[in-house]
C-alpha cells in the first residue's frame, strides 16, 4: 500500500534539505576562513621562533641616539662648567695643565656614560627578542589548539 506524502510534509521534507545545504556551505566557508587565518598566523609566528627580533630598526636608532644626544649635552654642560670655574679663578689657581686634565676626565666620563646606555639598549634589545620569541612560541601552541578538533 502506498500513501501519497502530505503537500505540507514535502514542503517541510524540502525546507528541511535547502536549509541543511545551506548550513553545509556555511560551515566550509568559515572553515576555510579559519583554516587561512590560522596558516598565516602559524606562518608569521614560525618566522619569529626561527628568526626572533627585539626592537625595531626605527626603535632601535631613536633609543642610541637619544642616549648619545643626551650623553653629549650632559657631557658638554659639565666641560662649561669646569670651563667657568677655571675662568672664574683667574686660570691661574689650577696651575699647568690641570684645565685640560679636568676637561679630559669629563670628556673620559662622558664616553664611560655612553658606553653604559649604549649597552643598556643593547640589553633591552636581547631581552626583547627573547619576549618575542616566547611570544611566538606561545602563539603557535594557541594555533595548534585551535586546529584541534577534539578541543
Amino acid at each position: 500500500m502506498c500513501s501519497s506524502a502530505n503537500p505540507t510534509e514535502v514542503s517541510l521534507q524540502q525546507s528541511q534539505a535547502a536549509f541543511t545545504n545551506t548550513l553545509d556551505s556555511s560551515f566550509k566557508t568559515t572553515f576555510a576562513a579559519q583554516q587561512s587565518i590560522l596558516g598565516n598566523l602559524s606562518s608569521t609566528l614560525q618566522k619569529m621562533i626561527l628568526n626572533p627580533t627585539g626592537f625595531t630598526p626605527a626603535e632601535m636608532t631613536a633609543l642610541r641616539t637619544g642616549a648619545t644626544d643626551t650623553t653629549a649635552m650632559q657631557t658638554q654642560n659639565a666641560q662649561k662648567s669646569a670651563a667657568a670655574y677655571g675662568a672664574s679663578h683667574g686660570g691661574a689657581d689650577l696651575g699647568s695643565g690641570v684645565q685640560s686634565q679636568i676637561e679630559g676626565s669629563i670628556a673620559t666620563g662622558g664616553a664611560e656614560q655612553l658606553s653604559q646606555e649604549q649597552n643598556q639598549i643593547t640589553v633591552a634589545n636581547a631581552q626583547q627578542q627573547q619576549q618575542n620569541y616566547w611570544n611566538a612560541i606561545n602563539g603557535l601552541t594557541q594555533v595548534g589548539a585551535a586546529y584541534n578538533q577534539a578541543g
